[in-house]
């Protein structure tokens, strides 16, 4: 029974974010499905469910055979996103069963469910195997409750109390006393199944999943709640009981929990993080977990080497996160610690450029999810650095202008002036009066060097209206719109002394997929030399745009990267973005005609992009880019 079922289908597990889907795990039961094959599967359902052709909860025939998708909407107030099901088969005959299998897996902790693809479809075909765990009626919520309150160890089984579990955290927000009660329910199943199995089933034998399930959720809800040592207890507790299930996924997920309480509460010691990371076997992590956990484990290992002082072995961890992540980030809260640490390591070693870099990638990522408080913090950190990094240019200034080099010397006290305007519109408000000391002799230093002959009455306006909206805005001790207005005049009066350097294009497709990108630098199409870091930094910080930006908001966006901006146009089938020296409007006006060009003539392909190769299609992109983007 359900033999094709069970040999030829994919199961694939995803996350939904706004404009962007993202595939967490995929379970191929042949085994043999090509890569290609794969791919055209997953583009098909990007963009048959961001078009929202899909319903949740419907069967239908897709491609070669039928298709079930289901969605479970994210708990408002949690860090969670919408959880994705697809189940991809070539058994055509497939009904009401199979889609009841499906929904009662799925619904098992909701959006906190931790389950492996592998797993889900080993679970969904257990129910298969026992239809009559099926056919049972869905407790209503106020019985669940009085259920709850007469619940008996030896009458009911611990997968019951799961199940009423589930039902409630599903239909209401647990308050204090009930989830109390769940707490030592739950408790007490543990130590049931530890001993000899609740409700007579000898735990060796039984399948517990929904109670453990059940358990994680009440583990979470009382760490989310700040009762972090009751949910240390429970997730120590259910972690030798997910082994005994071969419960791999929510093993990590418990020890990942474990770790990241650690790091609240216990942030002198990252022996504790690191003890408990260390059981985790990375091998088997990146095939049998999903993509947000990864990213926490190496982020999470990451903070034990760095609260050891282990620099090296903490940036090599961090780094990891980060290329994993490959722009399309599942874990933003980590992942910008990742960014703002590389940031800390750049700023001692006095690489402010990179430094600020890091920094606000790591706020824009918090700023995307909506983590304002921390978006403020790492951007005030980039403040400090642009500090340090304009006092370096001043002073290096003058070395130019003593070995009569005049035109770099006026180059990199322009430069200076740019980058202390922006520590003024990244710096908080309650810090203005820490960029005092540096912004007075920085602004001496530039009267020094920039009244010269023919240049004076000109340069003295300039750094005479500098000078006036620093202290206004320092005295004022605020940063209103009408001060950014003045910052950001002031910004735009500084740079038209700044030559502008070649831009940079990139193209992608809107799930982040990096098509081409190269420099146009006089009318010529030259490879760009940014990768590694550097390069998943500026698409993570594209990928933020993208996944904020819908048909009802304006398409046009910003993103100030230190030393550069990046510009994003978005059209209906591709992602364009210049990263320039500052935002102008003809380089704006520029990538909006080329994107446009773009999709007019190649969009039905590319949106479908899977990397291959055509010197044709690239070479011609290539021209319009040179086209539209060189400035005379």
């Amino acid at each position: 029974m359900y033999e094709i079922l069970k040999e030829k289908s994919i199961l694939l597990l995803g996350e939904r974010y706004p404009g962007r889907i993202v595939w967490v795990q995929l379970y191929d039961t042949t085994g043999e499905a090509e890569e290609d094959d794969l791919r055209k599967l997953l583009l098909e359902l990007n963009t048959q469910i961001l078009k929202g052709s899909i319903k949740s909860g419907s069967a239908r025939k897709f491609l070669d055979g039928k298709l079930l998708y289901y969605s479970i909407d994210r708990i408002p107030g949690e860090e969670t996103r919408d959880k994705i099901i697809c189940l991809y088969t070539l058994d055509t005959s497939i009904g009401a069963i199979v889609k009841k299998a499906i929904e009662a897996v799925g619904y098992r902790g909701g959006v906190f469910s931790v389950y492996s693809a592998k797993r889900f479809f080993t679970e969904m075909c257990d129910l298969l195997e026992n239809p009559e765990l099926l056919n049972q009626e869905s407790v209503p919520l106020d019985q669940a409750i009085k259920k709850l309150d007469s619940f008996d160890g030896s009458k009911m089984s611990v997968n019951e109390l799961g199940q009423l579990i589930s039902l409630i955290n599903r239909s209401l927000n647990m308050d204090t006393e009930t989830l109390e009660k769940l707490y030592f329910l739950v408790y007490e199943g543990i130590e049931g199944l530890v001993v000899n199995g609740a409700g007579n089933i000898p735990h060796q034998q039984a399948d517990s999943d929904e109670f453990l399930d059940a358990a994680y959720i009440i583990a979470r809800k009382y760490q989310d709640q700040g009762g972090f040592h009751l949910a240390l207890e429970l997730y120590k507790k259910l972690i030798p009981l997910t082994r005994d299930n071969s419960r791999f996924d929510l093993e990590v997920a418990c020890q990942l929990r474990i770790a990241a309480i650690y790091y609240e509460y216990f942030p002198t010691s990252g022996d504790l993080i690191l003890d408990v990371l260390q059981e985790i076997s990375e091998t088997t992590l990146l095939s049998e977990t999903k993509k947000s956990d990864i990213e926490t484990y190496y982020c999470l290992k990451g903070t034990g080497y760095k609260f050891n002082k282990n620099e090296e072995l903490a940036k090599i961890e961090f780094e990891k996160a980060i290329e994993f992540s490959k722009g399309v980030i599942s874990s933003p809260k980590w992942i910008s610690e990742a960014y703002h640490y590389l940031g800390e390591i750049d700023e001692s070693e006095y690489h402010f450029t990179n430094a600020i870099r890091q920094y606000l990638t790591a706020a824009n990522i918090s700023f995307y999810a909506g983590d304002l408080t921390k978006a403020d913090q790492f951007s005030n950190h980039a403040a400090i650095a642009e500090v340090q990094m304009s006092s370096s240019l001043i002073h290096s200034a003058i070395i130019s202008h003593n070995e009569n080099l005049s035109k770099e010397s006026d180059y990199r006290v322009w430069d200076a002036l740019r980058t202390l305007v922006k520590a003024y519109i990244h710096v908080l408000p309650n810090e203005l009066n820490s960029l005092e000391p540096k912004t007075t002799e920085i602004l001496n230093i530039a009267n020094r060097l920039l009244l010269v002959p023919g240049k004076i009455r000109k340069n003295k306006t300039v750094l005479r209206k500098t000078d006036l909206i620093f202290e206004e805005i320092r005295t004022l001790a605020t940063k209103s719109k009408a001060e950014m207005f003045k910052l950001e005049g002031l910004s735009d009066l500084i740079n038209a002394n700044i030559p502008l350097p070649p831009p940079t294009f990139i193209l992608l497709t809107l799930d982040g997929r990096l098509i081409i990108m190269g420099e146009i630098n006089k009318q010529k199409w030259e490879k760009s030399n940014i990768q590694g870091v550097l390069l998943s930094g500026i698409l993570s910080a594209i990928m933020s745009l993208i996944t904020e930006v819908s048909d009802q908001q304006t398409k046009l966006k910003t993103v100030d990267a230190g030393n550069f901006q990046i510009l994003l146009e978005q059209s209906e089938n591709l992602a364009g973005a210049l990263l320039v020296d500052r935002d102008i409007p003809v380089l704006r006006q520029g990538l909006i005609s080329l994107l446009s060009k773009i999709d007019e003539t190649y969009g039905d392909r590319l949106k479908f992009w899977d990397g291959f190769s055509d010197p044709e299609l690239y070479g011609n992109i290539k021209g319009y880019a040179v086209n539209n983007l060189t400035i005379n």
